[in-house]
């Protein structure tokens, strides 16, 4: 948690205010539900989606889910659990990567 409070608090205010506006008001941003809808029903790789809960499978699901996509919930989870159960979300990613051809892997971080 002090990583992530100092890092806040060196970020100039300006960055902080640019990226929240953009996020949230540009009619074209994926952090708009209608926007990242279009544009996650058009990707060309696989995905590998990691829930904290059930709150959003549903919603994930209607992206549509290819023979090489991957939804998993992990329960327990906060939202940074890259980072708070590192070990146990590599596992899964390093799994998931190993499923995928080479052009496959490459198109999923593309």
């Amino acid at each position: 948690k002090t990583w992530h409070r100092y890092r806040i608090l060196r970020t100039p205010p300006h960055v902080i205010h640019q990226s929240l506006r953009v996020k949230s008001e540009h009619k074209d941003s994926v952090a708009c539900w209608d926007s990242a809808k279009v544009w996650m029903k058009e990707r060309q790789g696989p995905r590998l989606v990691v829930l904290r809960d059930e709150t959003n499978l549903e919603k994930e699901r209607s992206l549509g889910v290819g023979s090489k996509d991957r939804i998993v919930v992990f329960g327990g989870s906060g939202h940074w659990m890259h980072i708070l159960e590192a070990d146990r979300f590599n596992a899964l990613l390093r799994e998931w990567l190993g499923t995928l051809g080479e052009s496959e892997a490459y198109r999923a971080w593309a």
